[in-house]
């Protein structure tokens, strides 16, 4: 049975970044490869945080977050994808939040558009 994800010799992997505004569903507040979980406009998506010092501010308690529902972040997001060729269309594989810009609570003061 061949691999749903089968690549041509010319055509491998890709990767890319996007800044996204993200609401944090599910955090992993512990140190290891564990995915966050997030929704973004392309529904809910799965993260490695690889933002150390994002992580370290979380972990330690630094960060001055409340844990609650609505929190956005604005993120860098590093996306790799491969060619299926099967569909002719490019299949996620991974995301990693490479850098985390901003931290905001649903209904705060400011506008994560304005950078």
């Amino acid at each position: 049975m061949a691999d749903p994800l089968e690549l041509t010799e010319d055509q491998g992997p890709r990767q890319r970044t996007e800044r996204m505004i993200l609401t944090l569903i599910s955090p992993v507040l512990q140190r290891n490869e564990n995915k966050w979980r997030f929704l973004s406009k392309d529904g809910i998506i799965y993260a490695s945080i690889k933002d150390q010092a994002f992580l370290d501010s979380i972990l330690s308690g630094q960060a001055n977050i409340t844990m609650r529902s609505g929190i956005i972040i604005l993120a860098d997001v590093e996306i790799k994808e491969m060619k299926d060729v099967t569909k002719n269309v490019w299949v996620v594989t991974e995301r990693n939040v490479t850098k985390v810009v901003e931290i905001r609570a649903e209904g705060e003061a400011g506008d994560l558009f304005s950078q």
